[in-house]
């Protein structure tokens, strides 16, 4: 099952690269092929993000303590 789309060519026309640019984002349910692999795989990229963001937040707060302290 092929559930993608091949991006325009390189000389692509407007109405080509705007074709491209509207086609809907792969949607799958459950029972789908596909559908444990690609809802690991979110899981996986999200849990990502929120510990980046975690981690980031952190760095910035402890960063802000330490002037802060040093201000005093």
């Amino acid at each position: 099952m092929d559930l993608s789309t091949p991006p325009p060519p390189a000389g692509a026309t407007h109405a080509q690269r705007r074709a491209y640019d509207c086609d809907p984002l792969l949607r799958l349910l459950p029972g789908d092929e596909g559908y444990v692999v690609w809802a690991s795989a979110l899981k996986s990229y999200l849990d990502t993000i929120v510990e980046m963001a975690r981690v980031q937040y952190h760095f910035l707060y402890r960063l802000m303590i330490r002037k802060f302290n040093h201000i005093k």
